[in-house]
């Protein structure tokens, strides 16, 4: 059987390495963290399936989520960072909560230097609202494509494009009386990645 190795690295925050075999081969991706922080984690547990010929990702992903402000929120925000960028997209297709009771959500605009997109983030409406520093999980199902989806998963951070980071809806905190869209949430990730 045939392997190759495949490095996969999300900015400082997970560094895995897996190996594919056949087509339809699945792997666990061990998990990592940003070092030096001590404060609470958001946790993502991430599944995707790669088709780099359709240049197509599509992925399941669980967020535990901290309010880490001292106000009550009714929504969550995620950034979507290929749609700020025409040669890529990621799609949201379902949000649900830890029930499994569908939220509703839309996409909302976001602005990033001098990139702008109307599918930037989505806002994600809690059913009830979550205290400080409370926490919550929720569910999405998400496909991502574009020419980020190559066969050997290897991208140089140049955030927020062309990066693995990239792939997934990433959390945002809110801030200022408005959402931050810095990375700066410490986070777990187990993640497991199919490729066909």
């Amino acid at each position: 059987m045939n392997t190759r190795p495949i490095v996969i690295t999300l900015i400082a925050t997970l560094t895995v390495l897996f190996t594919t075999r056949n087509s339809g081969a699945q792997d666990s991706i061990a998990t990592g963290a940003l070092a030096g922080h001590s404060e609470h984690r958001d946790t993502y547990r991430i599944g995707l399936v790669v088709a780099p010929s359709q240049s197509r990702c599509d992925g399941t992903m669980a967020l535990r989520y901290q309010n880490q402000t001292t106000n009550s929120l009714v929504s969550l925000r995620l950034h979507l960072d290929p749609n700020m960028s025409h040669k890529q997209s990621l799609e949201i297709i379902s949000v649900e909560d830890d029930q499994g009771t569908s939220l509703a959500w839309d996409y909302q605009p976001l602005k990033f230097g001098n990139l702008r997109s109307d599918k930037g983030a989505v806002d994600v409406r809690l059913r009830k609202a979550l205290a400080p520093f409370g926490e919550t999980t929720v569910s999405k199902r998400f496909r991502s494509s574009g020419n980020n989806i190559v066969p050997d998963m290897v991208m140089l951070q140049d955030d927020p494009y062309q990066s693995l980071d990239g792939w997934y809806p990433k959390a945002m905190t809110a801030r200022d009386g408005g959402w931050s869209l810095d990375d700066d949430r410490p986070a777990d990730y187990d993640a497991t990645v199919q490729q066909i």
